[in-house]
């Protein structure tokens, strides 16, 4: 595999024998890919709850010891072609360029169809004043890894509190994110489920808690700045945080 993979034996067991072999050409002859040539370096038997981590370029085999289940996890990095369309068109969509094309001045042409030169530099022109920034970058990557599988649902609470009686909550019993939430930061601000949040300044410490903990126990929830509130009860809301 070209990722992180993760082999998590749900229940039986499994042998697993890896490869670290530099060729890695697969048998043609095989309808499933094997490694021509494989030669196992390690094996292990995975029981129950065991796992067996693999990076990425790493060749191996797996033999069920009677009835069983593995979960085969991976962790795929994007590739930059997967990237590109969606950064260009949040550019885009955030970019404030100004103004219109005109051709003032342009003359009868001999060739009425043939792109005109003057056209294609002006635009050109134009349009390369207007560059990505690190900043339009990092917004990007907040939102865009943050964002949520489409197939994702938030369950809100059927009989939400207000505010006053979450915030009550809260600080009695701490909160957490909920296990689909995505959430992540980069100095003052953050994303978190494909939202782009720029908090006030005196409750940036909370959220960050939040998103490297994944929680917020009592003692730090009593010590939330009171701007803090209004977004985590909106989260609450939304199903992203629950109480402890």
């Amino acid at each position: 595999d070209s990722y992180d993979v993760f082999l998590l034996q749900a229940y039986g067991r499994r042998r697993w024998r890896i490869s670290r072999q530099r060729g890695l050409r697969s048998t043609k002859a095989s309808p499933i890919n094997n490694v021509e040539g494989f030669r196992a370096s390690s094996e292990w038997v995975l029981d129950a709850g065991d796992m067996l981590y693999l990076p990425p370029g790493i060749a191996h085999e797996g033999v069920a010891l009677g009835e069983c289940m593995t979960y085969s996890i991976g962790f795929r990095a994007p590739g930059y072609m997967q990237i590109i369309e969606p950064w260009f068109a949040d550019f885009a969509e955030r970019a404030n360029v100004s103004g219109q094309y005109v051709d003032a001045g342009a003359t009868a042409v001999q060739h009425p169809a043939a792109l005109p030169r003057t056209m294609t530099r002006r635009v050109h022109a134009e349009l390369a004043r207007h560059k990505p920034r690190k900043a339009d970058t990092k917004r990007f990557l907040l939102c865009y890894l943050s964002e949520p599988k489409a197939t994702t649902v938030f369950n809100a609470p059927a009989a939400p509190l207000s505010p006053a009686q979450f915030r009550s909550r809260a600080t009695a019993r701490g909160v957490q994110l909920d296990r689909k939430t995505r959430m992540l930061y980069s100095n003052a601000a953050m994303g978190i489920n494909g939202d782009l949040i720029e908090p006030p300044r005196a409750a940036i410490a909370t959220f960050q808690a939040l998103a490297d903990q994944r929680s917020l126990t009592a003692d730090q929830a009593c010590g939330a700045h009171a701007s803090a509130w209004a977004l985590l009860h909106a989260w609450y809301s939304a199903g992203w945080i629950s109480l402890n």
